[in-house]
């Protein structure tokens, strides 16, 4: 499954960058994702077993670059392999997914992919969120 989807910025892009860049909040702002367990580091990149709402987990490397302001969480095995990019710049928060489904074969297997994408727009609409007191 690929897609790609944006939404303009309604605050500071530092701000917004620092949401998306905190890898412990990951699953405050991604409803597909319940919990970013990490497991370590090294050359720039963090080592970490992801948690999804539709079932499964994946082992992932995520790397956070700063200059590019670019987060990219690529899933090496699991429930779900391929990458998820965040991007912020230009006024901009941009995401763009290319993942495969694996593990138990559901019917239903087009619905979830549906409610994937709506779970990413979801994301980003609340990475763009006011913060809350």
């Amino acid at each position: 499954m690929r897609f790609k989807d944006g939404i303009a910025l309604n605050g500071s892009e530092g701000a917004i960058w620092s949401r998306v860049s905190n890898l412990e909040a990951i699953s405050a702002y991604w409803p597909a994702i319940i919990s970013v367990q990490l497991q370590g580091s090294d050359a720039g990149r963090s080592r970490a077993l992801v948690r999804f709402s539709f079932g499964g987990e994946s082992t992932a490397l995520i790397t956070v670059d700063q200059a590019d302001r670019t987060l990219l969480i690529y899933y090496t095995e699991g429930a779900l392999t391929g990458t998820h990019r965040v991007t912020v710049g230009h006024e901009r928060v941009d995401v763009e997914v290319d993942v495969e489904f694996h593990g138990r074969p559901h019917l239903l297997s087009h619905f979830r992919e549906e409610r994937f994408v709506s779970d990413t727009k979801q994301g980003l609409l609340r990475l763009i969120s006011p913060m809350r007191v």
